[in-house]
């Protein structure tokens, strides 16, 4: 059984873990992606827990806690952490399912109730009502362990130590808890749209060393610089959640209207044909189209990213600094974009061209080039 491996049969990994059995290090890891998940929740799409990659979730444990994840690599654990991950966020998705199949009558009488627990309990009973509170015999629905392994062994032991019976109590608190979160996070008066109104923008004379590089370099008009916090310009850092950051060199018109580059868009996944002769090119599109990046090369530095996609555009002689939003998981699985023009999935640089005030017209920058100077 997993929880019967010790050190002395796996003794592999930092010091720090060897003393520690499987099962506790993969509870861990557990503990860590769920806490990680939570920070970037959103309940707008009602596809946040669907869309969750687990390895994306990996690639943030070897950034946050590198020691726990070289753990899990060197005890040849990510298949258990994958499997014991995806049992955890199936009954995160089963509540995701029902709000998105409940009626405005059905979310009302239970927003009428005052104070959290009355809430909760109204969404028990409206669970119970349409026949959807587990039971016990449904953790083996939900598990896909091994049979003499009880995946969800912790959890509802736990909930027993509180008087209440077993994985079915267990289920249906989790699930109704996240009901009400999603119900209330959807509410109209908790929704603010301009709560990040004039704060995602900002612009600078300052320059620095990867500015100054930037505007010499003959390779900037193709490539896309991925740099850390202390490499912006002084009045720039912090100003980000993110630890990675886009740098780009772009046309000086995008500079000159600031209000543009900030135009709030999601992440669009597009391809663009550049020649007759040659196959199009995944890119990703941010913004108003100031910039497409090459999706090949780009992907890891998206993956990364969590809450927002910050972006240093840099001209001639100001920089701008605009924090895009970003729904990581949701944002990376959405399908390809179709353009509506040309009824196809192949698009040109030249249709989504922007006129300025000046005449000037100006087609998105493709970067196809990527440079990773965050860890200098």
């Amino acid at each position: 059984m997993l929880e019967q491996q010790t050190e002395t049969q796996v003794p592999n990994g930092p010091a720090i873990y060897r003393t520690r059995k499987d099962v506790d290090i993969v509870q861990e890891a557990i503990t860590y992606a769920m806490s990680a998940i939570n920070e970037v929740w959103e309940g707008d799409s009602l596809a946040f827990w669907q869309s969750i990659d687990w390895s994306d979730v990996y690639c943030w444990m070897q950034e946050d806690v590198p020691l726990l994840a070289e753990t899990i690599r060197k005890r040849d654990l990510e298949e258990t952490f994958h499997r014991r991950f995806a049992e955890h966020i199936h009954l995160f998705e089963d509540a995701e399912c029902i709000v998105a199949r409940m009626k405005q009558s059905d979310v009302d009488p239970i927003l009428a109730s005052h104070g959290h627990e009355s809430r909760l309990a109204a969404v028990k009973g409206y669970m119970n009502e349409t026949s959807r509170s587990y039971t016990d015999h449904d953790k083996w629905r939900y598990g896909s362990g091994w049979d003499n392994e009880d995946d969800y062994a912790e959890e509802w032991k736990a909930t027993k130590k509180k008087t209440v019976a077993g994985y079915g109590a267990f289920a249906t608190e989790t699930v109704a808890r996240e009901i009400l979160k999603l119900i209330e996070s959807r509410e109209p008066s908790t929704l603010d749209t301009n709560s990040d109104e004039g704060h995602h923008i900002f612009e600078t004379n300052e320059s620095c060393a990867i500015v100054e590089e930037m505007r010499r370099s003959l390779l900037s008009p193709s490539t896309c610089y991925v740099v850390g916090n202390r490499l912006l310009p002084p009045s720039l850092q912090d100003k980000s959640r993110e630890t990675h950051y886009l740098a780009v060199r772009v046309a000086d018109q995008w500079l000159d209207s600031p209000r543009l580059l900030g135009a709030a868009d999601s992440l669009q996944k597009r391809f663009v044909r550049m020649a007759d002769n040659k196959p199009p090119v995944s890119v990703f599109a941010i913004g108003i189209n100031a910039v497409w990046l090459e999706a090949r090369n780009g992907l890891d530095v998206f993956r990364r990213l969590r809450r927002e996609i910050p972006i240093l555009y840099v001209g001639s002689d100001k920089t701008v600094l605009v924090k895009h939003p970003y729904n990581h998981f949701f944002d990376l699985s959405k399908p390809w974009a179709v353009d509506t023009d040309t009824h196809s999935y192949e698009v040109t640089l030249q249709q989504f061209a922007t006129p300025f005030a000046d005449g000037t017209i100006v087609r998105p920058t493709l970067k196809t080039n990527f440079v990773n100077l965050s860890l200098s």
